[in-house]
């Protein structure tokens, strides 16, 4: 006589809970509570940059709950993932429905972020401040009054700057013109004009423009410096961009001075 363990269908074997070594109902509650929580950080990740926008809330403090939140949400999904995996093998039960939601809801935000920044700024070195003369970058004046406590320093930090600099940027260089000094200086004026950056400092005796650029989202500012000097009968015009806070700016500054001088040329 076959005992009952043999008579056991392949149906009753695949949801006994005496044979699966994974309780079905605890997976079942943890998906389903992962699946309430991946809908609260998704509302999370939503509601960090809006608190930006409408409240006016800090943009780094926003932008860090926000990146937080969406590490979360992958943290969320890579474990669902795992678990809908090993259920699976182990022919357990599984809520593909709520399964797949947590998934999708867990990395979602993150390609979007990827779509949006572009896989180019992801690549980007970890540096934040760059110029076209690295050698002798253009001194902030009035900027040194602007930045607070725990903001990057204005202080051009050569060593940690110019290798990465120049792998990552080999075409950033100075504007040479044959417009005199004064011109130039006008010239650049005006291109600032155009580009919509907000004015900070104007000298004309040093022929130094300080300005600065505000991002829409969390409202990350930017700091730019222009200096022009006599070059022979011409005049030299050097940029230099950098950011307030962050390590790293994902290629936008020196595509700020990139703007800058096509636009001074154009």
């Amino acid at each position: 006589m076959k005992n009952d363990y043999s008579m056991k269908t392949k149906q009753n074997w695949q949801y006994d809970s005496d044979l699966i070594p994974f309780d079905s109902s605890k997976t079942m509650n943890l998906t389903t509570i992962l699946f309430y929580l991946s809908i609260l950080n998704l509302l999370v990740i939503v509601a960090a940059p809006l608190s930006r926008v409408y409240f006016d809330a800090p943009g780094f403090l926003t932008f860090r709950i926000m990146l937080i939140a969406i590490v979360i949400g992958m943290l969320f999904g890579i474990v669902i993932l795992i678990q809908s995996t090993i259920l699976f093998i182990s022919k357990s039960p599984v809520i593909w429905h709520l399964a797949l939601c947590v998934i999708f809801l867990g990395f979602i935000p993150p390609v979007i972020s990827i779509i949006i920044i572009g896989i180019n700024g992801i690549s980007k070195p970890l540096i934040h401040d760059i110029t076209t003369d690295i050698n002798d970058p253009p001194e902030y004046v009035e900027v040194k009054n602007l930045r607070q406590a725990g903001d990057n320093t204005v202080e051009y930090i050569t060593e940690e700057n110019a290798t990465k600099q120049k792998t990552a940027y080999p075409d950033i260089s100075p504007i040479m013109t044959t417009l005199s000094f004064d011109d130039a200086l006008i010239e650049a004026t005006q291109t600032v004009k155009d580009l919509q950056w907000e004015f900070s400092n104007i000298d004309y005796e040093t022929g130094i423009i300080e300005a600065y650029e505000s991002s829409n989202l969390f409202g990350f500012v930017d700091d730019i410096v222009i200096r022009v000097r006599q070059d022979g009968a011409g005049s030299r015009i050097d940029i230099r961009s950098s950011s307030r806070v962050g390590k790293g700016d994902l290629g936008k500054n020196a595509e700020r001075i990139s703007t800058f001088i096509k636009t001074f040329k154009s």
